[in-house]
């Protein structure tokens, strides 16, 4: 279930601390100019920890900026499922951006990382950084995924990069909006059905099946069997847009920023 934290708030700066363990604490930061209005909550789904903040833009359009961190202690699997519900509990109408530091490696095909993929596919999201951004380890463990805007062609409303400069044993990431560029879905994208397994395991959990048990018949209890399986199929199955990228770099990327990448 969702649960809303209040929390101290300065003029222009967001914050949430995290506290891990008696040695570990995590802060999810977001900075406000103080010339746009507002409003934010702080969300714990089990193991996530969310700073969410819905914008007013100028051009009247509201946008919402998710700050999320995952613990590299906590299962991919559960963070699986509490992000599934995240999204299924939010205005999906919004243009949306969520960012953070998610320990979850996008250059793996991992099975748990391929269902990380597919469910912020399946609510629309794109992911936007997909190059390592912990060189070390060469891993991509820092995400911007976005709704609601072009990520490719001359029309391209979200731009992002990342810039192979040092501060922590992180690089940083920045990505880019155009928020008058008007959102343009392509109907010929290859579309693709995906079951979420983790759903759909406890949703087999806590069925009773005392349908099946009813039955006397053979044909019978195989029917109800199966009608009762693909119930609960239906019911985690949503659809995935696929199209492959070809990203057109935005003018506001400088020179000097291109350097670094």
């Amino acid at each position: 279930m969702l649960r809303t934290r209040s929390y101290s708030i300065c003029k222009d700066i967001i914050l949430s601390i995290i506290k891990e363990n008696s040695t570990k604490m995590t802060v999810l930061l977001i900075y406000i100019k103080e010339n746009i209005n507002y409003e934010y909550k702080i969300l714990k789904i089990d193991d996530i920890n969310i700073l969410d903040v819905d914008i007013k833009t100028e051009n009247g359009e509201n946008l919402k900026l998710s700050s999320i961190y995952r613990s590299p202690d906590t299962s991919v699997a559960s963070f699986n499922m509490e992000i599934s519900e995240y999204l299924h509990n939010i205005n999906l109408n919004m243009k949306h951006i969520i960012a953070g530091d998610m320990n979850i490696n996008l250059l793996d095909h991992d099975s748990f990382v391929e269902e990380y993929k597919n469910i912020l596919s399946s609510y629309g999201f794109v992911s936007m950084i997909n190059r390592p951004t912990r060189p070390d380890s060469g891993t991509c463990l820092d995400h911007f995924f976005v709704r609601g805007f072009n990520p490719e062609g001359d029309d391209a409303g979200a731009d992002a990069g990342v810039l192979q400069y040092l501060v922590t044993d992180h690089y940083p990431v920045i990505l880019g909006l155009d928020m008058m560029m008007k959102y343009k879905n392509d109907s010929n994208r290859k579309k693709k059905k995906y079951i979420n397994y983790c759903m759909l395991k406890e949703k087999l959990k806590a069925e009773s099946w005392l349908a099946v048990y009813e039955q006397n018949e053979v044909n019978e209890i195989a029917d109800s069997f199966v009608g009762l399986l693909a119930q609960h199929i239906e019911e985690c199955t949503s659809e995935v847009t696929f199209k492959k990228r070809e990203r057109i770099r935005k003018g506001w990327i400088t020179p000097a920023i291109l350097k670094l990448l």
